[in-house]
């Protein structure tokens, strides 16, 4: 009993919209199916498994959540629903061109953020002119992207596949916010570029929910078991929502809770499902792209799919189905021109400047474009791409910082220091006291300067780059987009943050978190006292075996029962055998006519009406105490 019972619990937290919930709300749903006790109990072990979190407001209300792990969150829905089930007979898809495809657009938001690093305004927002050239750039329209995050939540004002792209590359950690500035991160990409795709599509899918999740809950429920789907494989929806009123602990939905269906649209509209329709005219939806595969280190020497088009007139050709790692790679040497079934780039002069500006070099550009290729790379771009690196390369600048020293001592003394020597000594000086270093160098020598009781400037001037703490330039006053910072609670290692443990906040997103827990903080373990007060005065013998005593005893354990929201099994007087019982949960406890009537539910549902006399005995059913109905 208690695997069912925990399946009905799992079942109800994941109906409950997305975020906190008060305790006695999630009790309310499941009565009478567990007891206030039993769901308690339950709660402090997912607790302990790192499925839920348990909260505390500020004014000390208990609350509870699914934590906000995708993978643990995708797992609990399978454990209380099971696969969802597919459809039998042949499914004819609807006509669909060019899906978009969210992940391809977040890995062009962050190759866009490297080549730009785009600041921010005053007020933290992004230039208008920057949103529109990188909204021409994504898979998804703009209108699709609006549509996604419809409902309570309001977009700001940037083009809704900009907005929806930044948000998913700023909860993943592809891209970050710093000192005012968008840019890439280094290990987020090296993280991607070891996975195979499908499971690059599975980790932003699951994004996706976390940012926009269907509003009615067997279409969340569908949405976040999608990608366990089978590859080509139909699910049957009808089929859905019946083994969902089966599974359910609660009453069948009224009429109001129809057209479920219609909350997976904006999934439609994103590029992540498409329906279809049986020959008898029944509805029908799938993945539209795989997103089964595991995301394994793959081979040494990389990997980055195909095929790969390589035309003589400098046009490189990646289908949409081909490798995001590829997709990332052409874009730092290539020009963009065009997204959909055929993603376009262009090799240019000042594409491959770029690139060489950047460390790339002729041969690591061909290695890209001949591993993938589906034939030999054009003799034409071979000797292209190294008469231009030997043109451009003739001369070379880099960043560089001019560092000057106050006295002729001084100097002396930097030069003669184990760990600033390496860094200013005459390889690099230009004069008395003048030094120049690669702008990679400056953080080394400052450390090693502060060693010696030199003061340094927090951030190098010059080079076109805002020092630390200077104001923004200010976009156009029409441009200016506000980012917002959702923050939620959990662990530092992504589990229920234990009692007294430091809270961490969840990487921000453009749109507010359903998963935010603003103003929460850990709860503690229930309590036995919590759960059962008083049983310090309560004799052992009511919880060992029945117990036949005077019938205000009797009424005393009945009261406790109906206060602990615990079972009991009574015998009946009208049984002869000792083994004779009934097991039930109290729900109602009423005195009329002289006696006492006994309403309530016995573990296989059935009512149950009792008056005290026909009870031959009782016995506490204590979860965790007892040892009976745990």
């Amino acid at each position: 009993m208690m695997q069912e019972r925990e399946r009905k619990l799992i079942a109800a937290l994941c109906l409950l919209p997305p975020g906190p919930v008060p305790c006695d709300r999630l009790e309310r749903l499941l009565w009478p199916a567990c007891g206030r006790a039993e769901v308690r109990l339950l709660l402090n072990r997912l607790a302990d498994d790192g499925d839920v979190l348990l909260l505390c407001n500020v004014s000390g209300d208990r609350l509870v959540m699914l934590a906000p792990d995708p993978d643990r969150t995708a797992s609990l829905r399978r454990r209380a629903f099971g696969p969802l089930p597919l459809a039998q007979a042949p499914v004819r898809a609807a006509d669909r061109h060019d899906p978009p495809d969210p992940a391809a657009d977040m890995v062009s938001v962050a190759c866009l953020a490297a080549d730009e690093r785009p600041v921010l305004a005053r007020g933290g927002g992004l230039a208008k002119r920057t949103a529109e050239q990188w909204s021409k750039r994504l898979t998804l329209t703009e209108e699709a992207g609006r549509n996604a995050a419809r409902g309570p939540r309001v977009p700001p004002p940037l083009p809704g596949n900009v907005a929806a792209a930044l948000d998913l590359a700023i909860r993943s950690g592809l891209l970050d916010i710093r000192n005012g500035t968008i840019v890439p991160d280094g290990p987020a990409w090296v993280r991607w570029l070891t996975k195979t795709d499908a499971a690059l599509r599975r980790e932003v899918y699951y994004l996706w929910l976390a940012a926009f999740a269907p509003v009615h809950p067997l279409a969340r429920h569908a949405a976040w078991l999608l990608p366990d789907v089978p590859e080509g494989a139909w699910v049957d929806p009808e089929e859905t929502e019946r083994m969902w009123r089966r599974r359910l602990p609660m009453p069948e939905p009224d009429s109001e809770q129809t057209g479920w269906l219609d909350d997976l649209a904006p999934l439609r509209e994103a590029g992540w499902i498409e329906f279809g329709e049986t020959a008898d005219g029944r509805p029908a939806f799938r993945p539209v792209r795989p997103m089964s595969g595991e995301g394994a280190v793959p081979a040494a020497g990389g990997r980055t799919g195909g095929p790969l088009y390589v035309q003589p007139d400098f046009e490189l050709l990646l289908p949409a189905s081909g490798s995001y790692a590829l997709h990332g790679l052409l874009t730092g040497f290539a020009e963009w021109r065009e997204s959909g079934r055929m993603n376009a780039y262009r090799l240019t002069e000042r594409s491959v400047k770029r690139a060489l500006e950047r460390g790339w070099t002729a041969r690591l550009m061909l290695d890209v474009l001949e591993r993938p290729a589906a034939g030999r790379v054009p003799e034409e771009v071979v000797r292209g791409l190294r008469d231009w690196e030997r043109a451009l390369s003739a001369i070379r600048a880099e960043p560089a910082v001019l560092v000057t020293v106050p006295s002729e001592e001084a100097a002396r003394a930097l030069e003669a220091s184990a760990a600033a020597g390496p860094l200013v000594g005459p390889d690099n000086r230009l004069g008395p006291g003048v030094y120049v270093l690669l702008e990679k160098e400056w953080e080394a020598f400052r450390r090693a300067a502060a060693s010696l009781g030199f003061m340094t400037p927090d951030v190098p001037g010059g080079g076109g780059r805002r020092p630390a703490g200077a104001e923004a330039v200010p976009a156009e006053a029409d441009g200016d987009v506000r980012i917002a910072a959702a923050r939620a609670w959990l662990g530092a290692d992504g589990e229920a943050p234990r009692d007294g443990a430091a809270v961490s906040e969840m990487r921000p997103g453009l749109f507010p978190s359903p998963l935010s827990a603003a103003g929460c903080r850990p709860a503690p373990r229930w309590r036995t006292e919590e759960l059962y007060p008083g049983l310090q005065r309560v004799p052992s013998v009511w919880m060992k075996k029945r117990f036949s005593g005077h019938p205000a005893t009797k009424l005393d354990m009945l009261r406790l029962a109906m206060e602990w929201g615990c079972r009991v099994e009574a015998g009946l007087a009208a049984r002869r055998r000792e083994t004779d019982g009934i097991a039930f949960l109290v729900t109602e406890l009423a005195e009329e006519a002289g006696t006492w009537r006994i309403g309530g539910v016995a573990e296989d549902g059935a009512a149950i009406r009792l008056k005290l006399e026909e009870l031959d005995g009782l016995r506490l059913l204590v979860p965790g105490i007892s040892g009976g109905a745990t």
